[in-house]
């Protein structure tokens, strides 16, 4: 008997439930209605909070929780001449270009004027 009961009752419980849902789609277009307005302040709050996380996302600030800012940390002469040791080939480390004004291609030419 009280097996019963306790697939009953979450049944009578849930139809409750669905009926309420139904009652809430249909009175959510009613501009008068509790529904109408819930509608409206949780999608004015769901827009405001989109809006929010793509602004942050695009453009982050520095001290972010979520996003962090999208730069680069700035290293010296001395760590870009340690980090590129083990790559250097001939006995020369001044022919690493540590011009950041240069492209890419301009700097792989200079690169190959030294070897030649």
């Amino acid at each position: 008997m009280t097996t019963v009961l306790t697939l009953i009752l979450p049944l009578i419980n849930m139809n409750k439930f669905v009926k309420e849902i139904k009652t809430f789609k249909r009175t959510i277009l009613l501009k008068g209605s509790p529904a109408f307005k819930i509608s409206v302040w949780f999608s004015g709050i769901t827009v405001g909070l989109v809006w929010i996380l793509f602004s942050e996302y695009n453009e982050p600030k520095n001290n972010n929780l979520f996003f962090k800012k999208k730069k680069a940390d700035i290293f010296t002469n001395e760590e870009i001449e340690k980090w590129n040791k083990p790559y250097i080939s001939n006995a020369n480390n001044n022919s690493l270009i540590l011009n950041s004004n240069l492209t890419a291609d301009e700097k792989r030419k200079q690169l190959l004027k030294e070897i030649k």
